[in-house]
Formats: C-alpha cells, structure tokens, sequence
C-alpha cells in the first residue's frame, strides 16, 4: 500500500507519520553552561530550505554563546509515494508557497521527470557521515545538498551527486562515497530518526533552544530570522522590551506563525 503524501502545511510545517511512539519535548538531563541551538530537519524538505538562510545567520550570529547541533528528522525515509499527477501538483503548490514566504530559488523541471522517488533518507545518511567525518562541515554540506536538490534538480540518492559537494568542501569523495554504499551508514543514521522522535519533533523545520537542562522551542515551522532570534533572546534572559517587541509565549504547543 502507498504511503500518504507528506503533509507539508501552509504555515510553514512539513510533517513526519505519526509513530506509535508517542513522545514529548522533556527536561534534559544536562547542566551546562553553555547552551545550544539543536536544529531538526531533512534535506529534502521544502520548508527547511525555505528557512535555510535564517538558520545559517542564526548560527553564524550565536556561535559565541551557543553550541549548534544538526538532527536529520528522516522527512520521508524509503519514499514509496506514486510519482503521478497528484505527487507532482503536491510539490509544485508547496515549492511556490516556499518561494513566497523565502524567496528561495526552485527549479521545477524534477516535476517533468517521468521517475522519481521522493525517498529522503539517503540525503539524511550522507550528512550523518559528514559528521563523523568532517563534523565542522556539516552543516555547509547539508545546505549545498539543499541547492543541488532544488535548484540543480540532481538526485541525492545517487553517490556522484555528492561528489560536486565533497569537491567544493574540500571532502575527500574517495572516503565519502564507500561509507554512503556501506549498510552501516543505513543503521546508524536511524539513530538520528530516533532521537527526532524521543524530542517529540513531529515536523520540520523545528529547532529548540536547549539551556540549563530546560528545551525551549524556537520555531515549529517557517519563521524569520529575526523571530528565531527573538525567541533565543527572551529564552537567554534578555527580553525585548525596549523595542516594544511583545514578549512571546514559549510554550511549544503554542507555537503558530
């Protein structure tokens, strides 16, 4: 039986199946000092692309005063869906709604392809072994896979999509691309998938603000640069009351923009 289409919203949300696991956002075990910023997403979601030059500046405007940890959620692991009419409209509604809000760049020719399987988990592997292998590239990498998937149209199931990437980020490909055929990448890059779910992330993008063994929820879907850093700013101590910006209810559930 064919899985259901992703549900990507239009207020900025792609959502994973429901898992029998039910699980909740929890109070962490850890007691740094330090915070971190732990970003939940998956290369071959629209709205994380969407959002992918936000969290970039994000990162780039914390990383003095927090730590930044990159989860692969596994949007659509396997894929499966039929690569017909109602596939294809699905994905042109929701690219455009993400241009609409981002203004990122999409190129629509993958939707004239007569084959195609949406199955997102082999993007997710190859930026789990990035990590293990040249973990401060991680996230560069992940973006790259993002342009190349939407803007280059290429299929990041195939091993030579990486090898562009691997050239441009100083990546050995000869290393690379044995672990991606490996069955042990498959395994581990579950644990991601795992993790995702024991946060209680049913969609992406979501990032959370994790601090003094507290997780603070930052966005649950598309949100601005500026709205994230709000966000991080109120969970950090430093209200915005001399903006006149209101100050945000940080209740995960409550979360809508």
């Amino acid at each position: 039986m064919a899985k259901k289409l992703p549900n990507c919203t239009n207020n900025g949300f792609c959502v994973v199946e429901s898992s029998s696991n039910k699980t909740k956002i929890k109070k962490s075990g850890s007691k740094k000092t330090k915070g971190k910023i732990i970003y939940f997403g998956d290369p071959m979601c629209s709205w994380c692309w969407g959002i992918s030059e936000s969290v970039l500046k994000l990162k780039n405007n914390y990383f003095q005063k927090l730590d930044f940890e990159l989860v692969m959620g596994g949007l659509r692991p396997g894929g499966g869906d039929p690569w017909n009419a109602q596939m294809k409209e699905f994905l042109r509604h929701h690219w455009e709604q993400v241009h609409t809000y981002s203004g990122q760049v999409f190129n629509f020719d993958l939707l004239e392809w007569e084959e195609f399987n949406y199955d997102t988990e082999p993007a997710c592997r190859a930026v789990r072994i990035i990590r293990d292998i040249a973990p401060e590239k991680e996230f560069e990498f992940y973006r790259e896979i993002q342009y190349q998937f939407y803007v280059e149209n290429k299929d990041p199931k195939i091993s030579d999509f990486y090898r562009t990437i691997c050239t441009k980020l100083n990546i050995p490909f000869k290393a690379f691309r044995p672990m991606f055929l490996s069955s042990v990448y498959c395994e581990t890059i579950k644990d991601d998938f795992i993790k995702s779910r024991n946060y209680g992330v049913r969609g992406f993008p979501t990032l959370i603000l994790e601090l003094k063994g507290q997780q603070i929820p930052i966005c649950n879907g598309f949100a601005t640069f500026q709205q994230m850093s709000d966000r991080i700013e109120q969970g950090l101590g430093y209200p915005n009351d001399k903006t006149g910006r209101k100050k945000i209810n940080l209740f995960f559930g409550l979360l809508s923009f």
